[in-house]
């Protein structure tokens, strides 16, 4: 799990649970993400670019 981690980094737990499903390995959703969340993998999320969104120019 976490060598697909380390290679695909803009992967959540979600898709890393279908590639690891697709490669033949069984586990639950739930107890995927808990190992995900405990080896600190979590995605970073994307900064916004400020003042690009239209809201609050006028």
């Amino acid at each position: 799990m976490t060598a697909i981690a380390q290679e695909r980094r803009r992967f959540g737990y979600r898709r890393l649970h279908v590639l690891l499903k697709r490669e033949g390995y069984l586990i639950n959703h739930k107890n995927l993400f808990r190992l995900y969340r405990e080896e600190k993998l979590t995605v970073r999320p994307v900064a916004a670019a400020s003042g690009r969104s239209g809201s609050g120019r006028r």
